[in-house]
């Protein structure tokens, strides 16, 4: 089993199944960023944001997110479309990344 990355030190968030680069170049300040798990992404979604809206990047596992949820769906204001992967043939797991919109980041195809 793997356990989520997120290391601090290069421009690169990493979860599982899921790479994303994020540049520093026009961000001075050290992103800050949480991770939790969240056993159900949509019946928390609301609250979620509520707190951590403060932070520059939101990691969640076990989303529970299936393959006919659209990104539209999910937005958060002053976020990025979020960078999300679900598991095809398991209700449970899948994961979802938010990245404020003044921060670039692309996904890596890796």
């Amino acid at each position: 089993m793997s356990i989520p990355i997120l290391d601090l030190t290069a421009p690169l968030v990493c979860l599982p199944h899921l790479l994303v680069h994020v540049s520093h170049l026009q961000y001075p300040n050290n992103p800050t960023i949480v991770h939790y798990n969240v056993k159900s992404f949509i019946a928390k979604k609301e609250i979620l944001f509520a707190d951590l809206n403060g932070f520059d990047i939101l990691a969640f596992t076990e989303t529970w997110l299936s393959p006919t949820v659209d990104s539209a769906d999910l937005l958060f204001p002053s976020y990025r479309t979020p960078f999300k992967r679900h598991r095809p043939n398991d209700p449970r797991g899948g994961i979802i990344l938010y990245i404020k919109s003044d921060i670039f980041a692309t996904e890596r195809p890796d």
